[in-house]
């Protein structure tokens, strides 16, 4: 009957519209490095993503070992039109901000689960358009190591790729979509 065959036709586009994609052209998010202690900056970094895993080892090469906070930003522009979760895995405390709104948050060390991905709440996400992203990592001690991935119905949970990632001295004249914010942080 027509009023099916018209609901199925909404549905049908609905559904393209979602599966939409829009592939990034970014380099990932600029990280700048903190001694918590004294709140210097120890360095100033481009990073692809946010996947590290330093052990004992020094974040940011030059830092100390421990006691340093890890502020990326830049912009995130995802690849479908979709309801994301983001995922933090890491040794210390994690917030994770789009559009200046804090989207989640761990406060407190969950080093003992370390294979953990700790889920934030849904957020609604337009294909191709640019949003504000700030991630802020603190390393008080021990094994340091950090890692976002996000997820959606068409997004399979992964680390957020490079080319979804852009600096803030790197945002596309030509992008896909427009930005979607008031102000930058």
């Amino acid at each position: 009957d027509d009023t099916s065959t018209a609901y199925m036709s909404m549905k049908l586009d609905s559904t393209l519209i979602t599966k939409q994609t829009v592939e990034g052209k970014g380099f990932g998010l600029l990280g700048t490095y903190r001694n918590i202690l004294t709140n210097s900056i120890c360095n100033t970094i481009p990073d692809e993503q946010i996947a590290h895993s330093w052990g004992n080892g020094r974040p940011g090469e030059i830092c100390s070992k421990d006691l340093v906070r890890v502020t990326w930003t830049g912009f995130l522009q995802p690849k479908y039109t979709d309801i994301y979760r983001f995922y933090t895995n890491s040794d210390d405390g994690v917030e994770v901000y789009i559009n200046n709104v804090l989207v989640h948050e761990v406060a407190s060390p969950h080093h003992d689960e370390p294979n953990a991905d700790m889920p934030s709440g849904p957020i609604s996400l337009q294909a191709g358009h640019l949003y504000t992203i700030r991630v802020v990592y603190t390393e008080y001690g021990e094994r340091g190591h950090i890692s976002l991935k996000w997820s959606s119905e068409h997004q399979e949970k992964e680390i957020i790729p490079r080319p979804a990632l852009y600096r803030p001295d790197m945002v596309p004249s030509d992008s896909a979509g427009s930005l979607i914010t008031e102000s930058y942080w």
